[in-house]
């Protein structure tokens, strides 16, 4: 067995579930955007596509008119292996 090849083997293996990881995280935003609540709406961070930031405008009840900005962080092994 050649040496070389293992290195790159593994490491095109970790490059390729890293890849999948951030597809069903990409695959989960849509998700979470097609069908979150009215007034509620979710963007991906430009740095990190585990982090979400998220606002909901309250338009009903004792909160009408309120605004209330929240952070979504999935862990690194999400989805879990």
């Amino acid at each position: 067995v050649n040496m070389r090849k293992v290195p790159i083997v593994s490491s095109l293996r970790r490059y390729r579930e890293k890849q999948l990881k951030q597809y069903n995280i990409m695959v989960e935003y849509k998700n979470l955007k097609e069908h979150a609540p009215s007034g509620v709406y979710l963007l991906p961070s430009f740095t990190d596509l585990r982090t979400m930031y998220g606002v909901i405008f309250v338009r009903l009840g004792m909160y009408s008119k309120g605004l209330f900005k929240f952070r979504i962080t999935l862990p690194k092994e999400y989805p879990m292996d």
